[in-house]
């Protein structure tokens, strides 16, 4: 982890600050950043941050103050620079030697593989476009994979369509995608396939969400 060391004080009124006032859930899943991002690739912006603070010294913290975190590691030419690292509000107590394996932090994973082969045509009613609901794909699983341990996961065209592998096809690691909505992809076109792994996770499982 990227720690920085700096200047934190504490004790303000968060709500005169005007931040949101929320509440934390151990149960939430919370991806894991090296650093502060301004903007997401979809360009959105003002993002919400959940950072876990450590204190070099115990110090008195009532939960919901205002805290605001200074940098002192700003080179002296740029002293005049605004040193405000980061502000937010105390919203949870943490002890780091029981609550940090509670925390689900992830990092999103990506595997790669193409299509290989295309199901039969269809001609969709509400767009009139030419999809297939079934396609065959290649290159992300070895032959000896077990194949029952993917099925059911959740596959994605690099435009957004959304299918589920069904079951292997033949025995050299080719699989099947069922696409309910349909798929526009070609032969050659990657196949993605999307999932969290969590860094308390000794099994280091593909985690997908649900929804």
């Amino acid at each position: 982890d990227k720690r920085l060391r700096g200047q934190t004080n504490l004790g303000g009124d968060a709500n005169m600050a005007g931040l949101p006032k929320l509440k934390f859930n151990f149960d939430d899943d919370f991806l894991h950043q090296d650093e502060v991002l301004e903007e997401l690739e979809d360009k959105t912006k003002n993002l919400l941050h959940w950072a876990m603070i450590d204190f070099q010294t115990p110090v008195y913290c009532p939960l919901d103050s205002l805290i605001i975190g200074s940098r002192l590691d700003v080179e002296a030419a740029a002293a005049s620079s605004c040193r405000l690292a980061f502000s937010g509000r105390l919203v949870q107590q943490v002890d780091p030697a029981k609550d940090a394996s509670r925390l689900r932090l992830y990092t999103p994973k990506e595997k790669r593989g193409i299509v290989s082969r295309l199901g039969d045509p269809f001609r969709r009613n509400d767009d009139q476009k030419m999809i297939r609901y079934e396609v065959f794909g290649d290159e992300l699983f070895k032959a000896e994979t077990n194949m029952k341990l993917f099925v059911g996961m959740k596959m994605e065209t690099e435009k957004g369509e959304i299918g589920e592998i069904k079951s292997s096809f033949g025995t050299s690691g080719k699989f099947r995608v069922w696409f309910p909505g349909g798929t526009e992809a070609k032969e050659g076109d990657p196949l993605l396939l999307k999932f969290k792994r969590f860094a308390n996770d000794q099994t280091k499982s593909m985690v997908q969400d649900t929804r």
